[in-house]
């Protein structure tokens, strides 16, 4: 799909020469983009095609297509169309052609306002108002897109500020609370620990329920339990595959585009059932990235956290103690999505952190330069529908921090 780094992308028609200007590329060649940092975090420049290691499933590859590209660039285009397998100009090009202006980068603000609080659309919007302002280069456009559609027809590719602007402000609070009117209160994260058998949380819950119907037989509590914690996960899980569905959704849209697209997704977490059909949801959508030449930067937007719950919030008491360890996992555990998205498209995961504003500024000095590299997927056929795993490294140098497309 149109022009975007496309890690699973094969191109089979060999490109025409028009011109004593332009050369052939191999044919037949899927491509990625990799970035490397060091230590201090600042992408190594310099590096060759015979520095890097490139497996797919286990298996060296050898590197057919190298270069360095700059995000939004003039050239990136035609960078990218050489990798698939297209005409390229020859080095040195002394036609006289006047060369545009740079189109740019191309930005996407995913806000999901199906996972998030109040206090944090109040801290994204301040984030979003001062890339706006700060940020927006004059050939770069950005759209401003929530996960239930909120900015309408303001969900747009723009360069305008003052569209943005208005998107900005279009974003409201949503609630979208899983509801469950039974006591003792059972969070999200203890449903989850039950469903998986955490023996400690159930008995907590069932101990509870033989207090109010001592009648009634413990197996049968048990049961009653259980059921009570897979109507919650129900309910967390159809929120969860309406954020991914929107999201897919814009990751496709964004194919015919040209270059490599930069996704932020904005949320507080969410919880994730691996058994459910939203652990298919996360993986079209990374897989989508892969086709549509996204990657995505994940920003947790409740900030710094313990991970405990605070005063106010309606949790379970428990002095024995056997809620503890939930407590702590279900933070992490919503968090795990945004790892996924971000690790496997290439990008990374900014939580934990109350300086949104630094992570976003930090993502695009991350983006802005990337390594193009493409191979000859030897014995596959075109249309071979696994997902194949990618890996790249720099010989020699294991302290670096190579960012790849998984």
């Amino acid at each position: 799909g149109g022009g975007g780094v496309a890690a699973q992308e094969v191109s089979r028609t060999p490109a025409p020469v028009e011109s004593d200007e332009v050369v052939r590329v191999t044919t037949e060649l899927v491509q990625t983009d990799v970035m490397v940092f060091d230590k201090q975090g600042k992408f190594v420049d310099g590096l060759t095609a015979d520095q890097f290691d490139l497996r797919v499933d286990g298996k060296p590859q050898s590197i057919t297509f190298f270069e360095r590209v700059k995000a939004g660039a003039v050239d990136e285009d035609a960078q990218l169309a050489a990798a698939r397998g297209g005409a390229t100009r020859r080095e040195g090009d002394k036609s006289g052609a006047v060369l545009p202006l740079d189109r740019g980068r191309t930005v996407f603000f995913f806000i999901d306002d199906i996972h998030l609080s109040p206090g944090s659309l109040v801290r994204v919007q301040k984030t979003l108002l001062k890339f706006i302002e700060d940020e927006l280069g004059q050939n770069d456009e950005a759209a401003i897109i929530s996960a239930t559609g909120q900015p309408g027809f303001l969900q747009q590719l723009t360069g305008e500020k003052a569209v943005l602007r208005a998107a900005v402000e279009r974003l409201k609070p949503r609630s979208f609370a899983v509801r469950d009117m039974e006591r003792p209160p059972m969070s999200e994260g203890q449903a989850l620990a039950i469903d998986r058998n955490d023996s400690s949380v159930l008995d907590y819950f069932v101990d509870a329920l033989q207090r109010e119907m001592p009648q009634m037989s413990r197996a049968t509590l048990e049961q009653m339990v259980m059921q009570r914690a897979r109507g919650i996960l129900a309910q967390t899980n159809h929120f969860a595959v309406n954020t991914l569905a929107s999201l897919e959704g814009v990751v496709r849209g964004a194919a015919p585009l040209l270059g490599r697209k930069l996704v932020f997704f904005i949320s507080d977490g969410f919880l994730l059932d691996t058994r459910d059909a939203a652990k298919d949801r996360l993986r079209r959508v990374t897989d989508a990235a892969a086709r549509s030449g996204v990657v995505i930067y994940s920003v947790g937007a409740q900030g710094l956290t313990s991970g405990m719950p605070d005063a106010a919030s309606d949790r379970a008491f428990d002095p024995s103690g056997r809620l503890a360890a939930t407590e702590f996992s279900e933070l992490r555990n919503s968090q795990e999505p945004l790892f996924t998205l971000a690790v496997d498209t290439g990008g990374r995961a900014f939580v934990n952190t109350n300086a949104l504003d630094a992570a976003v500024e930090k993502a695009l000095a991350e983006t802005s330069v990337y390594y193009l590299l493409a191979w000859r997927p030897e014995g596959v056929a075109a249309n071979a529908p696994r997902f194949r795993r990618i890996e790249a490294s720099v010989k020699g140098k294991p302290d670096l921090r190579v960012v790849v497309r998984k």
